[in-house]
């Protein structure tokens, strides 16, 4: 205990000054200086800051090189490259099946001769060019290309020969009609105006009544299977009147 008093007696009090306001320029105060610098901020950094006349140029600047590629544009083009081969292939297999369709066949009565026959055909359209189908009644022959069939048309019809046949399909002429010509007008008369504006006439039949028989004004035309034909749909006038062409 008395050891504790004498310590406590010979350890002096530091005295505390109490300042009646907190200014710093008082002699009791005294001011500590921090060595931490402030951090500054973005725009205070050594770079100067980018004006927006500087980032509109460098806008302009980027300009597009490549072009963008449509993903879709692969499959249109494919899907047009087969659409363009399918319509090719069908354009072909028409053509290849209006070749190889053969003439019609021609029917003929009364042969007595047939080996004859065969030999005069051999003659004039060649041993590879027709063959021959008998019945009870009749011999069909079957040519095999249009310049064989109409050899043996000539060759019966100089014969006189009694044969049924049908017309080959480029022979067959072009039919149209004419509306609103007056049922008087002369066939001659038709024909010789058609084919002053060349056209190919082969016939011109007006037509009747079905019940009265009486002539109306209407007209059939058979054209010869021309480009040239096709025109006449063209046609709005004939002989000082307004007519209208249209198919049968």
């Amino acid at each position: 205990m008395n050891n504790k008093n004498k310590n406590n007696q010979d350890s002096p009090i530091t005295p505390i000054k109490l300042g009646k306001n907190n200014n710093p320029d008082d002699p009791g105060w005294s001011v500590k200086k921090s060595n931490s610098k402030r951090n500054l901020s973005s725009s205070s950094s050594s770079e100067p800051p980018t004006s927006p006349t500087t980032q509109s140029t460098n806008q302009k600047c980027k300009k597009k090189i490549f072009a963008s590629q449509n993903r879709y544009e692969v499959l249109r083009q494919i899907e047009n490259e087969v659409t363009n081969s399918v319509t090719e292939q069908i354009d072909i297999d028409t053509d290849v099946n209006a070749l190889n369709k053969p003439p019609p066949p021609v029917f003929v009565k009364d042969v007595e001769d047939f080996p004859e026959l065969c030999a005069r055909l051999i003659e004039i359209i060649g041993v590879d060019n027709f063959i021959c189908k008998s019945s009870a009644d009749k011999l069909k022959i079957q040519t095999s290309n249009p310049e064989s069939y109409r050899t043996l048309i000539h060759f019966f019809n100089d014969e006189n020969v009694q044969y049924h046949t049908y017309q080959l399909r480029e022979d067959k002429p072009l039919r149209i009609v004419i509306r609103n010509l007056h049922s008087s007008t002369p066939i001659k008369t038709i024909k010789e105006e058609l084919e002053f504006r060349l056209f190919e006439v082969r016939q011109v039949t007006n037509v009747l009544h079905k019940v009265n028989k009486n002539p109306l004004p209407l007209f059939f035309v058979d054209l010869e299977p021309t480009p040239k034909s096709k025109e006449i749909f063209e046609l709005s006038s004939l002989l000082h009147t307004k007519i209208r062409i249209e198919e049968p």
